[in-house]
């Protein structure tokens, strides 16, 4: 078996266990209550990347589903944190990068080719609010108090990915294109890597919502 076929296996296994995750969440009460907004995120996610593998398998090119998931991202997760983000600057922040990403896409690179620039983008603003989170918490002297709360495990997978995969992005947009397809296996395989691992800490403060 070839890199680029193992990576593909991984790459799918990784991308349905987003909608998989979401769906056996549901049954999870205080999860549905609490969280609705990442199960969005899981099952929304999930769905549009589990057809895409089926469109990959029929040879249909899914670059732009990953233009649409990158978009997604951003919105989701912008919402997944709201309950942290007291500051209107996020608002007109992702307001630019959203118009910006959208132009970009349509406009500037083809829809037909990686988005790698944007994606870098869409993950440092995951990051930011990820940053932001940590703040918000410390600055909480009950929380502090009280232990670790359970969405500390999401934050430290979002935040794990979102550094991870900054890196991985950019170098896809600016050295992977036109240099060898090994390299690019590489990083399809390390950019599912990160992704296991933020899907694992969700599933973490998932489980740990069960408990409570």
């Amino acid at each position: 078996m070839s890199l680029r076929d193992i990576a593909i296996e991984i790459a799918d296994s990784y991308e349905c266990m987003y909608l998989f995750l979401g769906i056996f969440s549901l049954i999870i009460k205080e999860a549905r209550k609490n969280y609705r907004w990442l199960l969005f995120f899981l099952i929304s996610v999930g769905s549009i990347r589990v057809v895409s593998i089926f469109l990959a398998e029929n040879g249909s090119n899914t670059i732009p589903i990953y233009h649409v998931i990158g978009l997604l991202e951003l919105l989701i997760l912008y919402k997944v944190y709201c309950f942290s983000v007291s500051n209107n600057i996020w608002k007109w922040m992702v307001f630019l990068i959203c118009t910006v990403y959208i132009l970009n896409s349509l406009f500037f690179q083809s829809i037909w080719e990686m988005n790698g620039l944007m994606q870098a983008v869409v993950q440092l603003f995951v990051f930011g609010l990820s940053t932001n989170y940590l703040f918000s918490i410390h600055r909480k002297s009950n929380q502090r108090q009280g232990g670790i709360p359970v969405f500390f495990y999401a934050n430290a997978g979002f935040m794990f990915y979102a550094t991870g995969s900054f890196m991985v992005f950019l170098i896809n947009e600016r050295i992977i294109i036109g240099v060898t397809s090994d390299l690019f296996d590489n990083a399809w395989l390390v950019e599912a890597g990160f992704g296991v691992i933020r899907l694992v800490f969700i599933g973490i403060t998932l489980r740990l919502t069960n408990g409570k």
